[in-house]
């Protein structure tokens, strides 16, 4: 980044010296764009990796991801969709904790240890909600921030009624780090193949999902693999509603060194 930054200014300068046309604006979506491709990539490697680990462990378990995935879609505007309610939903979920919240501690008093616990415990639940968003999402806008400050101010207030050190309930605080920890952490392979595939997954603030197709290996039948060989979708989803997508036809190699299906072909279908 630095590089082109240092390039950029040079053409510039130069461009002034010599009397020539100002230079113009890079526009930000090139940069949103260069991320979801990269976020394609890397996930590409990982289902790679996930189908070779699985097909290693039972060969019929391509048969069931493709079974299982028959009814999902490829088309990326629809991923766009079902990420976008995924978020939503979660922003709505705390949106009705807080409310909740705010209804309940209205009627605590002071040193009612076992009701207080159950309010702070409802904060946590929205602030857990909002993490999903941010693990999804990012901070995406006013709406998180505004509700994650909201749960903040609604959890101090409730501890004053408390004595010390009497509510044992996680920080909301806490519950933040420990869901960015976790996102931040190297994506884990689920040891059940439809808890990878066909998953809108979280990474980063950002979020990408994987479709399995069967290629065409002359038995007509969408849902059974007969040559080692399937066509792996990976659409990347940023919050800036920035898409991309890749086809690549992989084929199963029980010997491969990397412990990974190899690329056939590969192309940018968004």
């Amino acid at each position: 980044m630095v590089v082109l930054l240092v390039v950029f200014l040079a053409v510039g300068i130069g461009a002034t010296f010599c009397g020539g046309p100002e230079p113009t604006e890079i526009d930000p979506r090139q940069y949103s764009k260069r991320e979801a491709d990269l976020l394609c990539d890397a996930f590409l490697l990982k289902a790679r990796q996930a189908l070779w680990f699985y097909r290693t462990e039972r060969a019929g378990n391509w048969d069931r991801i493709l079974a299982d995935l028959d009814r999902d879609s490829i088309d990326p505007k629809l991923h766009r969709r079902e990420y976008v309610d995924k978020v939503n939903g979660y922003l709505d979920k705390a949106g009705k904790l807080l409310f909740e919240v705010e209804r309940n501690a209205s009627s605590l008093k002071r040193s009612e240890v076992e009701p207080a616990r159950r309010v702070l415990q409802q904060i946590n639940d929205a602030v857990y909600a909002l993490a999903y968003a941010k693990e999804f999402a990012g901070e995406i806008d006013s709406r998180w921030s505004e509700a994650v400050a909201h749960a903040f101010d609604l959890d101090r207030s409730v501890r004053t009624l408390l004595p010390r050190d009497s509510a044992r309930i996680k920080n909301p605080r806490y519950v933040l780090e420990e869901i960015a920890q976790r996102s931040s952490n190297r994506f884990p392979l689920p040891d059940r193949p439809t808890t990878f595939f066909g998953k809108v997954l979280p990474y980063s603030g950002r979020a990408v999902k994987i479709v399995v197709r069967d290629n065409q290996d002359g038995d007509d039948d969408p849902l059974r693999d007969q040559d080692g060989k399937v066509y792996v979708y990976v659409t990347a989803l940023l919050p800036d509603s920035t898409l991309a997508q890749t086809q690549s036809l992989v084929e199963f190699d029980p010997t491969a060194p990397d412990h990974a299906v190899r690329v056939l072909e590969s192309r940018k279908l968004r």
